[in-house]
């Protein structure tokens, strides 16, 4: 079993480091469009567009990394006082909503992505690239968050059960 975690924990650790190079290239594409718009007066059709999809695949892909190191924004005020094993079952129960979530998002989501690539579906701007890529890239993102919270899950249980 723990051969299993680690396996779940390596990629979400590599995806996540990885999808973070995304945010130096969300930012120099930034500086190029407000260089260009500003300085030359030709701003890029694409830079917005492009910028976006970027962030939110970084969101997306990094979201298991956030989850393993456990930096997901919560209000522990009065969690974080209590004992593990009651720490850790709270964690369960609240988890349960972002399963529910999760199981939704990649129902429909998959069929959205295969309908957008099927049709060779477009964004409404002036450069128009299609959309199939980053729905499909939030499918992927999403899937190994689901990975990293199942996880979590055991390792929680393990605390509940054994207290450690």
């Amino acid at each position: 079993m723990k051969y299993v975690l680690k396996i779940i924990d390596t990629i979400n650790i590599s995806v996540g480091r990885t999808a973070s190079f995304l945010l130096i290239l969300i930012s120099g594409i930034i500086v190029y469009e407000i260089v260009i718009r500003s300085f030359f007066g030709r701003p890029t059709e694409w830079a917005h567009e492009v910028s976006g999809m970027m962030f939110g695949a970084l969101f997306m892909l990094g979201a298991g990394y956030v989850l393993y190191k456990r930096a997901h924004v919560r209000v522990d005020i009065i969690v974080s006082r209590l004992n593990p094993r009651i720490q850790a079952l709270i964690d369960i129960i609240t988890h349960v909503l972002l399963v529910l979530y999760g199981v939704v998002v990649i129902k429909f989501g998959w069929s959205y992505a295969v309908r957008a690539f099927i049709r060779m579906e477009v964004t409404d701007s002036s450069w128009a690239p299609v959309t199939f890529p980053i729905k499909f890239v939030l499918i992927f993102g999403m899937a190994l968050l689901m990975l990293q919270l199942l996880a979590k899950y055991i390792r929680d249980f393990y605390i509940v059960i054994t207290g450690k």
